[in-house]
């Protein structure tokens, strides 16, 4: 189920993207939209990955 639901989320998002730089993007074929709007996500989830690692290390630290 959660699998599903991540899916869902990334779904949400992408169609979000596609809607944000909706004027910017007019140009490209629905393929490249496709295509960007899921770069876009991937981009974002990969820095939130990366940006809670190092929140994380740096609560780790103070503790010690």
């Amino acid at each position: 189920m959660s699998g599903t639901y991540q899916l869902r989320n990334r779904e949400e998002l992408k169609r979000r993207m596609l809607e944000v730089f909706k004027d910017q993007i007019s140009g490209l074929s629905e393929d490249y939209r496709e295509i960007f709007a899921d770069d876009m996500v991937t981009a974002f989830q990969n820095r939130l990955i990366i940006l809670t690692k190092l929140q994380s290390e740096k609560l780790t630290k103070k503790k010690d």
